[in-house]
């Protein structure tokens, strides 16, 4: 995708070579545009975990319904025993009848009652402490969509000041404050008609004079409109939401390469383009003249070209690789922050997960025990048959009774709880 897109951006700068145009063109930003959306899409949709808590609750139900039913046969054998004056050969050196199963010691497997206990109590804040710094991301500390003049726009001023200005010998004012201000640099069109057409492919305010909608000397007017522009724009590069923080890490070393590599700057005499280059740390386009000075480019959203008009530029610029990106770019900062958050959240999921493939296990050797336990006790008390009968000294020898004591499934039953400590 990378690849198509730098091949699209060397055809769209050839392109305005030959056509001789040095202002700012339609579709000149698409590439970084497509950038910045990725990124968006990992703050609106961030790669979390999520696991289905009920699953695990019925399966301890399950077990604990398994449990249960043993205890009750348990006490069915001591009513049974009740008038059972204990024959020697059936009683163990305590005194108790060894043809009936131990009763178990807990009512619930080890930590089965408290299944997902910790995750219940304290994931959900967390995913949504996440969350929350995710927003920040997209809309500053204020994390307010719906107020964006006193939340992501607050402060930010004049264009040129905001995203870089005169010959971009210093970073821009608000550049990398949030992705608000990031996209409204890149894409946003001036309402004195001196801004380029759709630089993002598709209109972000008015491209006529004295609109209701744009940026330029002042403070964006309409923004709550422009977002949505914005917004609807990133959608056709949003088909897939990112599956892992490794993927999102992936897009962020993809976004500092393109600021090393930095967007295109063409300079020239009228409509004549005398040469192009890549200016490190800007995202965007620029023109003006070959030269670091007030006619150098600056990010002030016009399209250029010729007097008065140039220089110009539809850009954002984060200063030198020197200035330390990841340390000033506030979203950056914020954006790895969120997704070590992501990753402690998604460790815990992965354990409760990995709890609920253990239970599964458990009740299946559970239900398949129980199963055994029956048919055991159905054939040590046949209903129906003497109580005489049954306790017959030639019937059952201290061997058998030590014999069926030894294979008998109740013993054992307990123990397998022991696989959730694991």
């Amino acid at each position: 995708m990378v690849c198509v897109m730098n091949v699209i951006s060397i055809f769209v700068v050839l392109g305005s070579v030959v056509r001789g145009q040095v202002e700012v063109a339609k579709d000149d930003n698409i590439e970084h545009f497509a950038l910045l959306c990725r990124i968006y899409n990992v703050a609106k949709n961030p790669p979390i975990n999520h696991v289905d808590m009920k699953e695990g609750h019925y399966i301890v139900k399950e077990i604990d319904t398994l449990n249960k039913s043993l205890l009750e046969e348990e006490r069915l054998y001591e009513k049974e025993d009740a008038g059972n004056f204990g024959d020697p050969s059936q009683t163990d050196r305590n005194g108790r009848n060894s043809t009936r199963p131990t009763q178990p010691q807990s009512n619930h497997p080890a930590g089965s009652h408290n299944y997902g206990g910790y995750y219940k109590k304290n994931v959900p804040n967390e995913i949504q402490e996440a969350k929350a710094e995710f927003a920040q991301v997209i809309f500053g500390e204020n994390e307010n969509e719906s107020d964006l003049d006193q939340g992501a726009l607050k402060e930010v001023t004049g264009r040129a000041h905001a995203c870089g200005d005169s010959g971009l010998t210093t970073r821009g004012n608000s550049a990398g404050k949030n992705l608000v201000v990031d996209f409204f640099c890149l894409c946003a069109q001036r309402q004195d008609g001196q801004g380029a057409k759709q630089v993002c492919g598709f209109y972000v305010g008015r491209i006529y004079e004295n609109g209701l909608l744009g940026w330029n000397e002042s403070h964006p007017i309409g923004s709550a409109t422009m977002w949505a522009s914005i917004k609807g724009g990133c959608g056709k590069h949003m088909q897939q939401h990112p599956k892992s923080t490794a993927e999102a890490r992936h897009i962020l070393d993809q976004f500092l390469k393109h600021l090393k590599t930095g967007g295109v700057y063409r300079w020239g005499a009228g409509d004549k383009v005398e040469g192009s280059e890549r200016r490190e740390g800007m995202l965007g386009t620029g023109v003006g003249k070959n030269e670091n000075s007030g006619n150098g480019p600056v990010c002030n959203g016009k399209k250029g070209g010729k007097p008065p008009s140039s220089p110009g530029g539809v850009c954002i610029y984060y200063g030198p690789k020197s200035d330390n990106w990841e340390e000033k770019i506030e979203w950056m900062k914020k954006f790895k922050t969120a997704l070590a958050s992501v990753d402690y959240v998604n460790n815990k999921t992965a354990n409760i997960q990995r709890s609920t493939r253990k239970l599964q296990m458990l009740l299946q050797r559970a239900e398949e025990i129980y199963e055994t336990a029956k048919v055991i006790s159905e054939v040590q008390n046949p209903v129906g048959l003497p109580a005489a009968f049954q306790n017959t000294s030639g019937n059952l020898t201290t061997y058998n009774a030590t014999r069926t004591r030894s294979y008998s499934p109740y013993p054992h039953f307990m123990p397998l709880w022991a696989l959730l400590l694991l």
